[in-house]
C-alpha cells in the first residue's frame, strides 16, 4: 500500500542537449524525497518534519510559529491489523477508538468508500474539536484490503 502525495512527472518536448540534465535531476531527486516503509505502508515523509516511533505507532510532526501563533501538525501511522470485516466497519471501529473516545467527539462520520487500482478501499473523514482549549482538526483515513486494514490520523 502506498500512502502520501507523489510528484507527477510531466513530459515536455526539449532539445536533446537537456537530456543529460534531466537524467541527472531524476537521479538526484530520490536523495531529497526518500520513500520510507512502516509495516505495510510506504510513504514519503514531509520535508523537515521530525519522526519517532512510540508504542509501535509512527509519529510524524511539525511545529512552527506564524505571526506569534504556534501551529502544529501530527500524523500518526498505526500498524496494520488483520480483518475480514467490511471497510466501513473497520473505519467505524477506528473512528470510535481513535477519534470519538480519545477526544470526546460525539458526531458521526460520513465517509464514503473509494477503491484504488491496487485493490485497497479507503475511507476518510474529519472532525473539528476543541481539546484543552486548542482547536483541532482530526482527519482519519482507514484503508482496507487483502485481509488487513491500516489507519492514519
Amino acid at each position: 500500500m502506498h500512502l502520501g502525495v507523489e510528484s507527477l512527472n510531466r513530459c515536455m518536448p526539449m532539445k536533446i542537449s537537456f537530456s543529460p540534465v534531466l537524467i541527472a535531476l531524476a537521479l538526484v531527486q530520490p536523495l531529497f524525497a526518500q520513500t520510507q516503509t512502516f509495516d505495510i505502508a510506504t510513504f514519503v515523509p514531509p520535508r523537515g518534519w521530525s519522526q519517532a516511533e512510540t508504542n509501535g505507532v509512527l509519529i510524524l510532526q511539525d511545529r512552527k510559529t506564524i505571526q506569534g501563533r504556534v501551529e502544529f501538525c501530527q500524523i500518526y501511522l498505526f500498524p496494520s491489523q488483520p480483518s475480514n470485516a467490511a471497510p466501513t466497519a473497520n473505519f467505524q471501529a477506528e473512528w470510535d477508538a481513535k477519534v470519538a473516545r480519545q477526544l470526546g467527539f460525539t458526531g458521526r462520520p460520513s465517509a464514503q468508500p473509494e477503491t484504488n487500482a491496487d485493490g485497497w478501499t479507503s475511507l476518510t473523514d474529519h472532525a473539528d474539536v476543541v481539546n484543552q482549549g486548542v482547536p483541532l482538526r482530526v482527519i482519519l483515513l482507514t484503508a482496507t484490503g487483502f485481509g488487513r486494514y491500516v489507519s492514519v490520523v
